[in-house]
């Protein structure tokens, strides 16, 4: 006769690989059971972990549950370190999830997952339910990472696929439309703009960058999504945006009309108003983005021949150690400097020489 077997719920069990000693770990508060298994030594112990657990549950939420991982991982140093931005999104998306903050993490799985995809596909767009999807991934790794959960339930869950007569988001910007952008924009946007369209800025990094960025005719920033130290040069038609750009105090490169550092609020609102006009105006056509200038220069460069492995480090897309930054940025204005010859985004007229200090405070 078979002896009876012990199921507890709420903890796990594995064998050590080194002394075949078998441990248990109390799942909710990831601590682990020192009595031996099945003993009464044991139960009390768990029953005081269980406690211990519905009290953090009283202020957190239910132990292993998704609003349980969230809280969790907020405390991490994973989501810290994310940009400011970055965050932000997470948030939204967090909130977002409000409706499945109390399922048990157990009861996720990809056939769940995937009705969730479709459902939310028909309340909001493509872009929207992925990333979604990769933001519940990134919380569902964290529970792996943690041992709260065996897999993660999104692996392998396929993504909502653009539709055939979709418009592409952030498209690249035709030739016509930089030049009428260039040749139309007021002081205060033509600078910001010239720099996502001759360095591939994002938007957030264009707004922050210091005028002490710019010196000796080059641009050395640190990107604020990766972390990635990057030298351009400073090129001819930016060279001339930057000349004539209105002086203001703003510890900035970019300032707004009023001489002040811009919010990000504030940029894109007068973008957006500027960019409705052009259109209205049928100079250019409607879904320009800024964010479409970095898909902008990477055609422009591919198109001119140049490998993406250089255009990875033009636009700061490579992920480097910050120990390696200092190097890296050496290495990054040589092979920059090198393709700067066949970057030519107002076409084969515009003047593509690096010249000049470039200055923000000249």
């Amino acid at each position: 006769m078979g002896g009876t077997i012990v199921r507890v719920k709420g903890i796990k069990r594995y064998q050590s690989p080194k002394n075949g000693v078998w441990y248990c770990y109390h799942r909710a508060t990831n601590k682990r059971l020192v009595s031996a298994f099945g003993t009464p030594a044991f139960f009390a112990e768990l029953a005081k972990l269980e406690e211990e657990a519905n009290r953090r549950a009283a202020k957190d939420g239910a132990p292993g549950t998704l609003l349980a991982l969230i809280l969790d991982y907020k405390t991490r140093l994973a989501f810290q370190d994310l940009a400011p931005s970055t965050r932000r999104d997470y948030e939204r998306i967090f909130t977002f999830l409000t409706p499945l903050h109390k399922t048990p993490l157990e009861d996720f799985t990809p056939s769940q997952i995937a009705d969730l995809r479709d459902e939310w596909a028909r309340g909001t767009g493509r872009r929207s339910v992925n990333y979604i999807l990769a933001v519940l991934s990134v919380l569902m790794s964290h529970a792996v990472e943690r041992d709260l959960i065996e897999r993660n339930p999104i692996k392998g869950v396929k993504r909502v696929k653009r539709r055939a007569d979709e418009p592409q988001v952030n498209r690249a910007w035709s030739l016509p439309e930089r030049r009428a952008v260039l040749e139309a924009a007021p002081p205060h946007l033509k600078l910001p703009i010239a720099l996502g369209m001759f360095a591939g800025f994002r938007e957030g990094d264009v707004l922050r960058l210091p005028k002490s960025a710019i010196k000796d005719g080059v641009i050395t920033w640190k990107t604020s999504k990766r972390g990635v130290l990057v030298s351009i040069p400073v090129i001819g038609e930016l060279v001339t945006v930057l000349a004539q750009s209105p002086n203001h105090d703003a510890i900035t490169v970019c300032a707004n009309s009023r001489g002040l550092p811009w919010t990000r609020d504030g940029f894109c609102s007068s973008l957006r108003t500027f960019m409705k006009g052009l259109a209205a105006k049928e100079l250019i056509q409607p879904g320009l983005t800024f964010h479409g200038l970095r898909h902008t220069v990477a055609t422009v460069l591919r198109e001119a021949g140049v490998d993406r492995e250089s255009i990875a480090t033009w636009l700061g897309q490579e992920s480097v150690e910050m120990a390696q930054h200092y190097s890296r940025g050496a290495d990054t204005l040589m092979r920059n400097r090198a393709i700067v010859e066949k970057f030519k985004p107002l076409g084969a007229g515009g003047k593509t020489a690096a010249k000049g200090s470039g200055s923000a405070d000249s």
